[in-house]
């Protein structure tokens, strides 16, 4: 009898060892994943943010090349970089020699 007893009170304890560890395991993962979802959209949110600074950006820098010459299109620059330029916005050659000194001088996303 007291064999049938101690499996029995084994086995109670086991369930409720069982139970505590599923609630703790639970509540651990749960909070694991509370954190990596707010991680998550924090990312999405400041990816977002960046995606909608640089398009803003890139729309101003369109601008400003339509107001200089509204005749600009892409596909003749793309085709013909400097060809095209120097038949859009002819210049002199002095000012051209600067322009070339600051392409070369600075990195890119100092000039913008």
């Amino acid at each position: 009898m007291s064999g049938a007893c101690l499996r029995s009170v084994m086995a109670e304890d086991l369930e409720s060892f069982r139970k505590l560890a599923r609630k703790v395991y639970e509540t651990m993962t749960q909070d694991v994943s509370d954190v990596l979802v707010n991680e998550q959209l924090q990312m999405a949110q400041y990816y977002e943010e960046k995606h909608a600074q640089l398009t803003d950006k890139m729309m101003k820098a369109i601008s400003e090349i339509y107001e200089m010459a509204p005749d600009f299109t892409f596909e003749k620059f793309i085709k013909n970089k400097e060809e095209y330029l120097k038949q859009l916005l002819p210049m002199p050659a002095e000012v051209s020699y600067a322009i070339y000194y600051v392409y070369i001088t600075f990195p890119i996303e100092n000039r913008i």
